[in-house]
């Protein structure tokens, strides 16, 4: 049975390779993902496109807690 230090020393070891990987691979010009960065996706956005879209997710909060309240505790 392993003890909690030597745990804490492996769980240390793999975050510390998997940092180093998904490092080299960056520089590699190789993403884990294929997602665009924040610095593409402001480019396309303007200031109001932003606003409006915050708006448009906090309207869909509030309309769905209203359909998930029963109708009789609106009161």
């Amino acid at each position: 049975m392993f003890s909690i230090s030597r745990l804490v020393a492996i769980a240390g070891f793999v975050f510390v390779a998997a940092l180093i990987c998904s490092s080299r691979a960056l520089r590699a010009g190789q993403s884990a993902t294929q997602e665009p960065i924040a610095a593409e996706m402001s480019k396309k956005e303007t200031v109001s496109a932003a606003f409006l879209r915050g708006i448009e997710y906090q309207e869909y909060e509030v309309r769905s807690a209203a359909e998930a309240m029963p109708e009789e505790k609106y009161s």
